[in-house]
């Protein structure tokens, strides 16, 4: 899938549902129920899935800090990008 091809070459980069539905081609509420159809996860819980894997990965490969391993993988601090997530996760209930 385009989709997750691309998340997973990019997911160290701010993506967004919009971004995604433009490479794709599709309505972003399409995108999200066509891939939680295909992965049974929304491309976002995707992408957070990914960068996660991503930190355990680094975590155990690399003598990076956990602000360095967050710089890398969300370009903004851990409690920035809490703030965020939760936000959105708010959204979606």
């Amino acid at each position: 899938d385009l989709v997750r091809r691309y998340i997973d070459n990019h997911f160290k980069e701010n993506l967004t549902l919009d971004q995604l539905s433009a490479i794709a081609h599709i309505n972003k509420y399409y995108l999200v129920h066509a891939f939680r159809k295909e992965y049974n996860i929304s491309p976002i819980s995707y992408l957070i899935a990914r960068r996660t894997q991503e930190s355990r990965f680094l975590l155990t490969n690399t003598d990076y800090t956990l602000s360095q391993i967050a710089q890398i993988l969300y370009k903004r601090q851990p409690m920035e990008y809490r703030k965020r997530y939760r936000h959105s996760q708010e959204k979606h209930t």
